[in-house]
């Protein structure tokens, strides 16, 4: 399977002028005046942008089984979907968090943690807009560690963790000498919360083949290998766009294994726990599927089953 970084970057577009001012314009008008502007530009990226847009026409039309114009319209919807979370992103980054709501499925999974020393990984994916979630669950009583892909411009990184410091988040940016792991096991040593996005491989060599919606697809071990050998427990998060600005986010815990009998046996069954619960919320919202890359490594050519 070809590397993520190859395919798709993870950098926000937009450069550092765009950036600015999309900040900007949110500090003084709603995310939601703006989301009219969007299909009017998203044919330009459906024209350009022809990568992504391969990628996700694959995802409905092979994945999902769908016909040419379905998986076209559900194409061109996606896109919308996204661009909406995209904007919403730099509204929070503007400091406009209080426009959003949030309705929260498995609450009390997060909650029991907050009043105890127990540390606990949160995995999510490229489902929705995982990154809002240190705002969704807004707390003071224990710090959440995000792991965050390090290639933003250093003035996004600045506004993104001044952001999320308001909510008790703390960014630990993924790195090329792996000091990352350092900094999220400490993290856990601390009883604290670590947040991480597990659909991507983002160079990890140590991956697991595992069913997502019927096909095959490589996800890192990484998180859950640790999950396992420091007995920490797991929670899958994943926080989806809802109609304006409201947002349904769903909370699942993953249960260790207690019969399993080796470590492989142990870190696969909360990988398939954590595929599961995205498969879940995929089949309420596929079109909130937002990696933009050949996912499942699928021939152009493959024949559509649902």
């Amino acid at each position: 399977m070809p590397s993520v970084e190859r395919q798709w970057s993870g950098k926000t577009q937009g450069g550092r002028f765009g950036q600015r001012f999309l900040v900007g314009l949110f500090r003084r008008v709603r995310v939601t005046v703006v989301y009219s502007v969007l299909p009017v530009i998203i044919p330009f990226y459906l024209l350009f942008g022809r990568k992504g847009y391969h990628a996700i026409y694959g995802y409905f039309h092979h994945i999902w089984g769908y016909g040419a114009w379905r998986s076209f319209w559900l194409t061109v919807k996606n896109h919308i979907v996204f661009g909406k979370v995209v904007l919403d992103r730099f509204a929070v980054l503007a400091g406009k968090a209080d426009q959003f709501h949030f309705d929260v499925d498995g609450r009390e999974c997060f909650e029991q943690y907050l009043d105890t020393d127990k540390p606990c990984i949160i995995v999510g994916g490229h489902v929705g807009n995982l990154e809002l979630a240190g705002h969704c669950m807004k707390q003071d009583k224990k710090r959440v560690n995000g792991v965050v892909f390090a290639g933003e411009s250093a003035n996004l990184q600045d506004q993104r963790q001044e952001s999320l410091e308001q909510s008790s988040v703390h960014m630990i940016p993924i790195k090329d000498d792996m000091s990352h792991i350092f900094a999220i096991k400490e993290a856990i040593d601390r009883g604290e919360f670590v947040i991480v996005a597990c659909d991507r491989t983002m160079g990890n060599t140590q991956m697991e083949s595992l069913n997502l919606l019927g096909h095959p697809a490589h996800f890192p071990i990484a998180m859950f290998k640790m999950a396992v050998r420091s007995a920490v427990d797991m929670l899958a998060f994943f926080v989806v766009k809802g109609k304006g600005t409201r947002y349904k986010v769903y909370v699942r815990p993953l249960k260790m294994d207690t019969g399993a009998i080796t470590l492989q046996d142990k870190i696969r069954s909360l990988m398939e726990q954590y595929v599961g619960v995205m498969e879940s919320v995929l089949r309420i919202h596929p079109e909130q599927w937002f990696n933009y890359y050949d996912f499942w490594g699928l021939d152009a050519n493959a024949i559509p089953t649902r």
